[in-house]
């Protein structure tokens, strides 16, 4: 099945060149259909999810946000943190309209996702949370994660760089390597881009590796997950290295556990049929 993709961005913050900052995100299906908007995680793109789109977008105008900094999206001038990724969570729902949106996220941006759904429970009608990790104590003291964010913002960390799209790639398929070839260069390459000397990064700004620190604590991410008002669906992989699902999950008051076998942290990937299958299963339900 063709997809027919449309661009669309917000001008959301200042830009590292000094410009107008710019979100951005491609959709496909029907403008009148309900919006399923797709959150990536650490150092991933909207791409993560272009190949769920076809059966999706039957019943959803399926949305793939590249976060700031990330993808196609510009880079910010301001340091990255987690409530600036909500508020552009926002900005984003607040420009699609219409009727209450669902919310799929993976990793890092499940709480992205459940952080909005909490705060504006009228705009969200459900949440899915693939790969949900555990808040976990800092192992150093805050004025030392304070100085190495500190200082990172004022020298930030080198960008990893390849001679060539085939090298790029390869690395991807050692750290990947459940996800089936064809799929993981596609999703690879839409995350690749050639740098002005030659050579081949991928695209996130490393700023992105700076830790911020201090994050939300565990009782406040409790709290915030307690207000949920839509049904909710954490999937977890097999195999994942996360060994558990993470107990705050429990807070939540209408929650669903599946797990998916075969798959380890990214299974919208790595068993893409059988978690399209669980999305569908959950996404049509009353």
């Amino acid at each position: 099945m063709d997809i027919v993709w449309k661009q669309g961005h917000l001008a959301r913050f200042p830009s590292k060149d000094g410009g107008a900052g710019h979100l951005r995100f491609r959709w496909c299906g029907s403008e009148q259909a309900p919006a399923l908007v797709c959150v990536h995680g650490f150092l991933d793109h909207g791409g993560s999810f272009e190949h769920l789109a076809a059966e999706l977008s039957q019943h959803w105008r399926v949305v793939l946000l590249d976060r700031r900094g990330y993808g196609n999206s510009d880079w910010c001038a301001s340091p990255y943190v987690i409530w600036d990724h909500v508020a552009d969570l926002a900005a984003l729902a607040q420009s699609l309209g219409g009727s209450p949106l669902a919310l799929l996220g993976h990793s890092a941006g499940t709480y992205i996702c459940a952080a909005f759904a909490a705060s504006h429970p009228e705009q969200v009608s459900k949440l899915v949370m693939l790969e949900c990790y555990p808040i976990r104590p800092r192992p150093e003291t805050l004025a030392q994660g304070l100085k190495v964010w500190v200082d990172g913002q004022l020298q930030p960390p080198a960008r990893r760089e390849y001679a060539s799209m085939s090298e790029a790639l390869g690395r991807l398929a050692a750290v990947q390597p459940r996800i089936e070839a064809s799929l993981r260069e596609s999703w690879g390459r839409r995350g690749l881009e050639v740098l002005p000397n030659g050579r081949v990064a991928f695209r996130y700004d490393p700023r992105h590796r700076l830790r911020e620190p201090q994050r939300p604590q565990r009782q406040h991410v409790c709290e915030l997950l307690a207000g949920l008002q839509c049904p909710v669906l954490a999937v977890r992989g097999e195999e994942s290295p996360i060994p558990d699902f993470p107990s705050e999950l429990d807070s939540i008051p209408q929650l669903q556990k599946q797990v998916l076998p075969g798959a380890a942290h990214m299974p919208h990937l790595e068993q893409p049929e059988a978690c399209l299958a669980m999305l569908q299963t959950f996404l049509a339900g009353a």
